[in-house]
């Protein structure tokens, strides 16, 4: 092999870089170039990346049932394979829901409140919608409720739960709000695990609440039990807690048939969707309400009170209490505290307890507990909330007491009564000057610190007592 020259082994060895005038080294000069062109390269792959970003951003719409989609008549139909989806099974319903004989006027309280007033003045109301809709590979959302039949557009009977307490989504997976609106981003969609499988949406932001779970999911449930039992449908729900598993078992729903997720988002070959889980049924309850109480109300019971006043676990004002006080506050998934408590309750429950009334507190009993209970009642008082939602569980013509604060007037267990065919009787309360209420995005009032009231506890028993007496029970 040919020795290298002297000056081949010279060019070879590591030259030593050369100073400048100004001190500064071509090794120096190299480095700078490279931080510069790397600054410039991660400044265009950030600017490509937004630039594909935004390029897979769609805006966030809400969409209703099309004039052409198929309608059916019954489930068989709605569940046959093939044929053009979205579809829709559509229960009809009265154009309006009489209210006449619902209210007992000559034995409530608190008519004359403007709320009330403007409550009991209408003599019927248009009941909420009441269908099942099919999609074909839409995302539905277990812990919010939320439906994307395709990509950016909101199923509309699925966004009110959602937006309660987060008006523009902005914690829903996959939706960013900026300056140039709510947008959904394609790549949550393509990234979400997929149901090949029947399955239906059965859990919302609401359905940690009792009355919310029976009128919005099993409402849904009930009516979806034959293809549950024949393994038609499954039911698609996000962790479900104890109680919400037990009221399940009541229906005889399997527990192969539930399937629980607790992605964000998942994408569904085949998806069915009840319009009560947007909770319309709440404000405007359907008559399939009364078909899902019938459902439930298969335990056969021969006894039970016929008096009893819907209690809760007792909860103090946070601006007073102290350490030994026990505080019981419900936390709901968006962040703000639900109490709606009679702050002379205690008064309450000692007075009715008196002339003949048992007290209940829901929350202690099981499912079953609650329907044998509740089986012959003939009588049920309480405070405005989910407990108050047993009155379903009472045979018809049942009276419904209800303890409401004048500033949170609700339709729904006054109009409950005319779909379960009970009668209602109004007991207004004065709402303590400590609550403090504030407009919500949606024009409703809420009230940060809970909504304390109390009971006018004199009138309370007197209308008590006067309903024992018309309606033949003794003094």
């Amino acid at each position: 092999m040919p020795r290298a020259s002297g000056a081949a082994l010279c060019a070879s060895k590591p030259q030593r870089p050369r100073r400048n005038c100004g001190g500064t080294s071509e090794y120096d000069e190299t480095a700078t170039r490279h931080r510069q062109v790397n600054g410039l390269t991660q400044a265009w792959r950030r600017l490509a990346a937004l630039s594909w970003s935004r390029s897979h951003l769609v805006p966030v719409e809400q969409v209703g049932p099309e004039v052409h989609w198929a309608r059916n008549s019954d489930l068989d139909a709605l569940l046959t394979p093939g044929g053009p989806l979205p579809r829709l099974l559509v229960e009809e319903q009265p154009k309006r829901i009489s209210l006449v004989d619902t209210l007992w006027r000559e034995l409530s309280h608190g008519l004359d409140r403007p709320k009330m007033a403007a409550l009991v003045a209408a003599a019927d109301y248009t009941p909420a919608d009441c269908h099942l809709a099919r999609f074909r590979k839409a995302a539905a959302f277990p812990g919010s409720g939320l439906v994307m039949p395709t990509p950016g557009n909101l199923w509309a009977y699925s966004s009110f739960p959602a937006r309660w307490g987060d008006p523009q989504l902005a914690k829903i997976a996959g939706i960013r709000v900026g300056s140039d609106g709510t947008k959904f981003h394609r790549s949550a969609w393509r990234a979400a695990p997929r149901i090949k499988e029947r399955v239906a949406l059965i859990t919302t932001q609401f359905s940690y609440m009792y009355g919310h779970w029976l009128c919005d999911t099993i409402s849904a449930v009930a009516w979806l039990m034959p293809a549950i039992r024949d393994g038609r449908v499954r039911l698609l729900a996000k962790p479900l807690t104890d109680w919400q598993r037990a009221v399940l078992d009541h229906l005889a729903v399997p527990r192969s048939s539930i399937l629980e997720r607790d992605e964000p988002i998942v994408r569904c070959d085949d998806l069915l969707v009840a319009a009560s889980l947007g909770a319309s049924d709440i404000g405007r309850p359907s008559l399939r309400q009364r078909q899902t109480f019938d459902a439930l109300r298969r335990v056969t019971s021969t006894e039970g009170p016929a008096l009893i006043y819907v209690a809760r676990d007792r909860i103090v004002h946070p601006r007073t209490m102290t350490n030994e006080d026990e505080v019981i506050s419900r936390l709901t998934d968006v962040g703000f505290t639900i109490l709606r408590p009679v702050t002379n309750e205690d008064e309450v429950v000692s007075r009715l307890t008196d002339v003949g009334f048992t007290i209940l507190r829901p929350e202690r009993l099981s499912f079953e507990e609650q329907v044998r209970t509740f089986s012959q009642a003939r009588v049920i008082a309480g405070a405005h909330g989910s407990g108050m939602g047993n009155i379903g569980l009472a045979p018809p013509s049942c009276i419904v007491l209800e303890v409401m604060p004048e500033d949170w007037v609700q339709a729904w267990i006054f109009r409950m009564c005319a779909v379960l065919g009970h009668r209602y009787v109004s007991h207004v309360a004065d709402v303590d000057p400590c609550s403090r209420g504030e407009v919500a995005h949606d024009g409703n009032i809420r009230f940060p610190d809970g909504l304390w009231y109390r009971a006018n506890v004199g009138v309370l028993v007197q209308q008590a007592q006067d309903i024992k007496q018309q309606i033949g029970l003794k003094a």
